[in-house]
């Protein structure tokens, strides 16, 4: 019987070895007798020729057929399938113990083997503990050669599990973006599964929400066992759904617990299995309903248990209940340190964060991304005391983006380990008046964090802005708070699209302005050759003209192509 991973290859059709280094070939040298013997020997001469490019090629059609009948009238195949189950597993282990000590050897050697025909396969699957380190369940491409032991759909995890008793389980299932091996029995495999969670050390789900509901419903009685996982990612596939799984699902000690991922999925039993995982190095838990499922507190307990982590994402879907953090993390209260953590994200409001990195010390963070829930007032003193304590943000270059879902600020640091920009604020407004405004609250809270920084980049998505922000409709005032925020900033990069508000923001109270702004030497305009951004230019550098008639700083205005403009490179001074 042949293994549906088997179903492209013809085993009807002969195979012969070729070796490239000196072209010798070797059908197997197996003698008629079929004794153990011979296939030592003919095994000693291949490892011989493994060590060469050995690659299976197909006969012609003309040699094919000689081949079959060759078969036909004695050759050595039908002696070797003579052998029975137990002799040829004796062969295959000796013939593994001997690659896998070897360098380079692969754990999955015997692959190899289960290739050469369906009766090595069979020899190879009816015994998995001699040859598997795990048994792999899953649509993956990765697990296609571990499932399905036998062709019957309904008893094949049963089989396998029976067969390999103490051997872990590794499960990845993708029933939203399924490959071609997806079958309609894949969800029963999962529960099946799933109630054997003592043997699972790696569990990896991505399931649609109505999927995800037919599983709780019928893992409702599972154990709670899962003292042997180690990884974990359950995902609906849309972060936005806020499934809440079962109480009892996964609930139970997990000390070997490394990664933990839920997207759009949570677990009220998160306590209990974060209790003890002090080797915890990733923790994603994207998706969370509001605060009422994870208070700030709560979350700092578990954080204090996990002095390995190096990843943390926190997201919330809803502002509810946020008002009453004010109290929530007692200032007193140890501070939680995390000496590895090196990426941290946040998605709530901006209550939550300050509640949270009240405490939070994390010396060796270089990428911080936080998307702060959009509201009239930003209050993040803690935020900007934790970046403080990092002593890692000496910052030298600002990025302020107006996009039409909202506004997002990026910094980049002298020094930095990492291709991204260190530090990511986003907040999701569509008014570009609210966004202007939030933009200069939360660099006005980040202010003692700039002192380095030299270029201000102010950058509109769109090359000119929609009519309904045109004729001042942004308070000039509100740019002129933004730009009021940066005194130490030498270089200010502004898009061709946003030239005519700086330069109205500009013409109140110019010299004050200029005074807030005592080193400022270049501004650098985009523009595109077009008679707008041609205009827009002029009138920005008529009105600094202005400003040095009356006594005022020289500033310089250069124009560059957009190409260039966006390289944040200026041409030699």
């Amino acid at each position: 019987m042949t293994s549906p991973l088997h179903s492209r290859y013809d085993y009807s059709t002969p195979l012969v070895g070729r070796a490239d280094a000196d072209g010798a070939a070797s059908d197997g040298g197996y003698s008629s007798d079929g004794d153990i013997s011979s296939i030592y020997g003919a095994y000693s001469r291949y490892k011989t020729l493994r060590h060469k490019r050995w690659t299976p090629v197909l006969l012609p059609p003309a040699r094919r057929s000689r081949t079959r009948t060759q078969i036909s009238n004695g050759s050595p195949l039908p002696n070797i399938h003579k052998l029975p189950n137990n002799v040829l597993l004796e062969i295959f282990t000796f013939y593994g113990t001997d690659v896998f000590s070897e360098p380079g050897g692969h754990k999955y050697w015997w692959q190899t083997l289960a290739l050469v025909c369906s009766k090595w396969d069979g020899v190879i699957r009816s015994s998995p503990s001699y040859f598997f380190g795990e048994l792999r369940f899953g649509n993956h491409d990765s697990t296609l050669f571990f499932k399905n032991i036998s062709h019957q759909r309904g008893d094949s995890v049963t089989r396998s599990l029976d067969r390999s008793p103490l051997l872990p389980l590794n499960l990845h299932y993708d029933l939203i973006c399924p490959l071609s091996q997806s079958s309609k029995g894949d969800e029963d495999d999962i529960v099946a599964l799933l109630r054997h969670l003592e043997r699972v050390y790696s569990l990896q789900l991505r399931l649609s929400l109505s999927t995800w509901r037919e599983i709780a419903a019928a893992t409702s009685d599972v154990p709670v066992s899962c003292t042997c996982i180690e990884h974990i990612y359950l995902d609906t596939g849309d972060r936005a759904t806020g499934f809440v799984l079962p109480d009892v699902f996964l609930k139970g000690h997990s000390p070997r617990l490394r990664t933990l991922m839920m997207i759009g999925v949570f677990l009220p039993s998160l306590s209990s299995l974060l209790l003890s995982p002090t080797r915890l190095s990733c923790l994603v838990l994207d998706g969370i309903p509001d605060l009422s499922h994870l208070p700030p507190r709560e979350l700092l307990v578990h954080l204090n248990n996990m002095p390995q982590l190096r990843y943390l994402n926190i997201g919330f879907l809803s502002t509810n209940h946020h008002r009453r953090l004010a109290g929530d993390v007692n200032p007193t209260l140890d501070r939680v340190a995390l000496p590895h953590l090196k990426r941290f994200h946040f998605r709530g409001a901006c209550t939550y964060l300050e509640s949270l990195v009240t405490n939070l010390d994390a010396v060796a963070v270089y990428e911080l991304v936080f998307t702060l829930f959009h509201q009239l007032k930003y209050a993040i003193p803690q935020v900007s005391a934790f970046l403080r304590r990092t002593k890692r943000f000496g910052f030298d270059g600002i990025r302020i983006n107006f996009w039409p879902e909202g506004l997002v600020v990026s910094a980049s640091p002298v020094i930095s380990p990492s291709p991204k920009d260190v530090l990511c604020l986003r907040i999701p407004c569509a008014r570009l008046d609210f966004q202007v405004a939030s933009a200069a609250q939360i660099c006005r809270a980040l202010r003692p964090n700039f002192t380095n920084m030299e270029d201000l980049f102010v950058r509109y998505h769109q090359n000119q802005l929609p009519m309904q922000w045109h004729d001042g409709e942004v308070d000039p005032t509100l740019w002129k708070d933004l730009l009021s925020q940066f005194p130490g900033m030498k270089t200010l990069w502004i898009s061709s699209a946003l030239v005519s508000e700086v330069t109205a923001s500009m013409s109140y109270d110019t010299l004050q302005l200029f005074e807030e702004l005592p080193i400022l030497a270049w501004i650098v305009v985009e523009t595109h050759g077009d008679d707008t951004s041609t205009a827009a230019a002029r009138s920005l550098s008529e009105l600094l003209a202005s400003v040095r008639s009356m006594g005022g700083p020289v500033i310089d205005v250069y124009r560059l192509f957009s190409d260039k403009w966006k390289t944040g490179t200026l041409p030699r001074r």
